[in-house]
C-alpha cells in the first residue's frame, strides 16, 4: 500500500530557499518541496515526539526514514500556483549602533537593518500538495510514528511558512502530475535522498552550518533530481460585460472601495474629482481625442452637455437645478460605500459612457499625487 501525505499551507504561501543557495540569489525559491527537507522535518519532529511521549526508540524512527529515503516520491502539485515577478523584500534587524546627529547632540542607539528578499510560492489555502511513495511499505509501528510526526508539523521551510501535514489512511483519488528524474536541465532542481545509498543519519540531523555538510553541493546520501512542473491551465475569460443605458436612465450607482475610508470632509473631493473625470471623458469623446479639458470645447458642445457640467454655454451656473448631482451615499454604519450620479432628466448614451469610463480610474481623496492614496 502506498504512503500518501497531504500538505496544506494555510496562509497561502510556501517559503523555502534551496540547499546552499544564498537567499539574495535564489529568486525562484524551492518548488516542488524538497524530499530531503521532508525527511529533515520528520526527523526534527521526532525529537519533539520523544520529549512529549518519552518514547526514544530509534529503531522505528530509522526504519521509517530509511524507507521514505529508499524511493523518490511523486507529487501532485496544484496547477494554479505562482511566484511573484518582483520578489518582495522585508526589513530584518541586524544590530544596534551608537551614532550622533551632530557635534552637540548626545549619541543615541540606532537600529541597523537590511532588506532581505522573500521569494515565496503562492498556493491557495484550499489547495493541497500530495506526496506519493508508491512502493514503500511501512510496518504498523512505523505508520503510527509517521502519523504522530505529521500531526506535529507546524511549518515547512522558513518559520513563517505555516504548514499542515496529514497521513492519508486511504488511497487518494488524486493522481501524481510531477515526477523527479536525473536528467539535468529538464526542470526545477530538487534535493532528495539518494535511492542507491544508505541514508546518512548524521548528515540528515546536522544543521546546515555544521562542518559535516557546510559548503557541500549536496549533503552525504543526498542528490539533486529535476522536476518538470505541470502546465499551467489556460485562463479563459468571458466577454467583457457591456452596459447599455436604458432610455429612461437618470441614476447610476457605483460601489466604492479603497485602502481606508476618507473622513467626511473629504467626501466632496471624491465626487468633485469623479465629476471632473466624467467631463474630461466627454471632451475627449466629442473631439475625437483632440481635447482633454471640457472648458476648451466650443460653446455649442458645452451647451449640449450642460446637464453634466452644470454651466451654460457662457460658463455661467444653471439656475434651474437641472444638472447632474454627484454625491456619496453612506451605509448604515456611516461608511462611504456608494457614489451616486443623479439627474431629473435621463442621461444621453454618450454621457452614460463617460460616467462608466470614469469609474475605471482610481481617485485620490488626498491633495498629493492620486497614486499615493487611491480610492476607487
Amino acid at each position: 500500500m502506498a504512503v500518501i501525505l497531504e500538505q496544506r499551507f494555510p496562509l497561502g504561501r510556501f517559503h523555502a530557499t534551496r540547499w546552499r543557495e544564498n537567499i539574495f540569489e535564489d529568486k525562484y525559491g524551492e518548488w516542488p518541496p524538497s524530499p530531503w527537507r521532508m525527511l529533515r522535518t520528520l526527523a526534527a519532529r521526532w525529537f519533539q515526539y520523544t520529549r512529549e511521549t518519552g518514547d526514544g526508540d530509534t529503531s522505528v524512527r530509522d526504519e521509517l526514514l530509511s524507507a521514505m529515503a529508499s524511493e523518490n516520491p511523486e507529487f501532485y502539485l496544484p496547477e494554479s500556483t505562482w511566484r511573484p515577478n518582483r520578489v518582495p523584500r522585508q526589513y530584518h534587524r541586524t544590530g544596534v549602533e551608537w551614532t550622533a546627529k551632530g557635534a552637540k547632540d548626545p549619541a543615541y542607539k540606532k537600529a541597523m537593518s537590511t532588506l532581505v528578499p522573500d521569494p515565496f510560492r503562492a498556493i491557495s489555502p484550499d489547495d493541497c500538495v500530495y506526496w506519493f511513495w508508491q512502493s514503500v511499505s511501512l510496518s504498523l509501528d512505523a505508520t503510527r510514528l509517521l502519523d504522530d510526526l505529521s500531526r506535529r508539523v507546524t511549518y515547512f521551510g522558513r518559520a513563517e511558512s505555516f504548514c499542515r501535514l496529514k497521513l492519508l489512511d486511504e488511497q487518494s483519488s488524486v493522481t501524481p502530475n510531477c515526477w523527479l528524474n536525473e536528467s539535468k536541465g529538464r526542470g526545477q532542481p530538487v534535493l532528495t535522498a539518494s535511492t542507491t545509498q544508505k541514508l546518512d543519519f548524521e548528515s540528515l540531523f546536522a544543521a546546515t552550518d555544521d562542518k559535516r555538510v557546510a559548503g557541500l553541493t549536496s549533503p552525504p546520501s543526498a542528490v539533486w533530481q529535476y522536476a518538470k512542473l505541470p502546465e499551467k491551465p489556460r485562463l479563459r475569460t468571458g466577454p467583457s460585460a457591456r452596459f447599455s443605458s436604458h432610455p429612461d436612465t437618470n441614476c447610476v450607482q457605483f460601489a466604492i472601495g479603497g485602502r481606508v475610508y476618507p473622513t467626511l470632509q473629504h467626501w466632496t473631493r471624491i465626487t468633485a474629482r469623479f465629476r471632473g473625470r466624467v467631463l474630461k471623458n466627454i471632451a475627449r469623446s466629442v473631439s475625437d481625442g483632440n481635447v482633454n479639458d471640457f472648458a476648451s470645447l466650443n460653446r455649442e458642445d458645452q451647451a449640449r452637455f450642460s446637464g453634466l457640467s452644470g454651466k451654460d454655454r457662457d460658463g455661467q451656473p444653471l439656475t434651474d437645478h437641472s444638472h447632474a448631482y454627484f454625491c456619496i451615499y453612506p451605509d448604515d454604519s456611516g461608511n462611504p460605500t456608494r457614489l451616486v450620479c443623479y439627474r431629473d432628466s435621463p442621461f444621453e448614451p454618450e454621457e452614460f459612457e463617460a460616467i462608466l469610463a470614469a469609474s475605471n480610474h482610481p481617485i485620490s481623496w488626498k491633495y498629493q499625487n492620486p497614486k499615493n492614496a487611491p480610492w476607487h
